[in-house]
C-alpha cells in the first residue's frame, strides 16, 4: 500500500513520494550516492492522460532494453515528476507504474511537487535527482522507436561539437510533423494557432518555411534553431552548465528559449535516425487558459530575442 507524505506540504518544495529499485520500492533516498548512470530520463505530468502515460513509459522501457545491449552493465534512470498536487491522480499514476514491467537496470523515481511552479521548474527539479552522463527530456505523450535512445547515445558520442538532439517524429497517423522550427515571426505563430484553415492555406509557404519542412527530412540530417520539448537529448554537464530551463517560461516557448542558450554550447540538430510519434500539441485547442499561457510566454519570449513581425 503507498501512503501520501504530505504531497502539497509548503515546508518542503519536493518531496520524495516513492522510488523503485529493480522492484523493491522505498520511501526515502538511499544516503550513498548511487554510481552514474548513462541515462537519465525526466518526465513531468501535470493531470496528463494516463493511457499515453502507459505508452510513453512502454516505449521508454523497450528502448532501454535495447540500449541496455549495446551497454551492458550500465544503469538508467527515470525520474517521473508529478506536479499535479492532486491524491486520486496520484493514486492513479502509482497503479500505473504497478502494472508496468521495467528493465531491472531502469531505477525508477517518483515524485510529487509541493506546487505547479511549470514545466520547466519540473525538469529541473528533475535534474536535480540524478547523476548521468545524457539526459532526455521526455513528455508523457510521446512513444519512442526501440532504437531512438540507442542511436542518440551514439551520436552524442561521436559528435563533441553537438550540444542537443532532435528527433524525427510522427503523428499518431504515422505522418510527419515538424517540431524543429526557424526563429519565429509573431503573424506566422498567430496563423498558425489561430486562423482557420482557410486562410493559413494562404500563408502556406511562410508557415513551412517556420517548420523547416524543406529541411527536416527522413534522411537528412540538419542543423536548426530551435527543437521541441517534447524530446530533447543532451549532455546532463552541458544542462546544469546551463542552469537548466529558465523557470519565468511556465509553459510553452522554454523549449524555444533552451534551444537559443544550448546553441551557444554547440550545434542543435534535427537527428531522423531518432524517431518517436508524438500525440499531443496545439495549444489553441486546449482552452483559454492555455491560449492565455501560450500569448504570455511568446511575449516573454520575443522581449528576450528580439520581436520579429513577418
Amino acid at each position: 500500500m503507498y501512503t501520501c507524505r504530505g504531497c502539497c506540504s509548503l515546508s518542503n518544495p519536493l518531496i520524495l513520494e516513492e522510488q523503485w529499485r529493480r522492484g523493491r520500492r522505498t520511501g526515502e533516498i538511499s544516503g550513498s550516492a548511487p554510481s552514474q548512470s548513462l541515462l537519465s530520463v525526466a518526465v513531468v505530468v501535470h493531470h496528463s492522460a494516463l493511457e499515453p502515460l502507459r505508452v510513453t513509459l512502454s516505449s521508454l522501457a523497450g528502448a532501454v532494453a535495447a540500449l541496455s545491449l549495446a551497454y551492458p552493465g550500465q544503469q538508467f534512470d527515470l525520474v517521473l515528476l508529478d506536479n499535479s498536487c492532486d491524491v486520486r491522480y496520484t493514486a492513479s499514476v502509482k497503479k500505473l507504474l504497478d502494472s508496468l514491467s521495467l528493465p531491472h537496470n531502469l531505477r525508477l523515481n517518483y515524485q510529487q511537487t509541493a506546487h505547479n511552479g511549470g514545466f520547466g521548474h519540473g525538469h529541473n527539479r528533475a535534474l536535480e535527482q540524478v547523476d548521468s552522463r545524457y539526459h532526455l527530456i521526455l513528455n508523457p505523450d510521446v512513444e519512442l522507436a526501440e532504437d531512438a535512445l540507442l542511436n542518440a547515445v551514439r551520436r552524442l558520442e561521436n559528435s563533441a561539437d553537438i550540444a542537443l538532439l532532435s528527433p524525427f517524429v510522427r503523428d499518431k497517423h504515422g505522418q510527419q510533423i515538424f517540431l524543429c522550427k526557424a526563429h519565429p515571426s509573431i503573424s506566422v505563430l498567430l496563423l498558425r494557432a489561430f486562423a482557420p484553415s482557410f486562410i493559413r492555406r494562404w500563408f502556406a509557404e511562410s508557415i513551412a518555411a517556420y517548420e523547416l519542412q524543406a529541411v527536416c527530412s527522413e534522411d537528412q540530417e540538419v542543423d536548426v534553431a530551435l527543437a521541441s520539448g517534447c524530446f530533447m537529448f543532451l549532455r546532463t554537464e552541458t544542462m546544469r552548465d546551463l542552469g537548466g530551463f529558465d523557470e519565468r517560461f511556465f509553459l510553452y516557448f522554454e523549449d524555444f528559449d533552451l534551444s537559443k542558450r544550448l546553441s551557444q554550447q554547440g550545434r542543435v540538430v534535427f537527428c531522423p535516425s531518432i524517431e518517436i510519434v508524438h500525440y499531443g500539441g496545439h495549444a489553441a485547442r486546449k482552452g483559454l487558459r492555455h491560449i492565455m499561457l501560450f500569448l504570455r510566454s511568446g511575449c516573454r519570449f520575443f522581449n528576450k530575442y528580439g520581436w520579429r513581425w513577418f
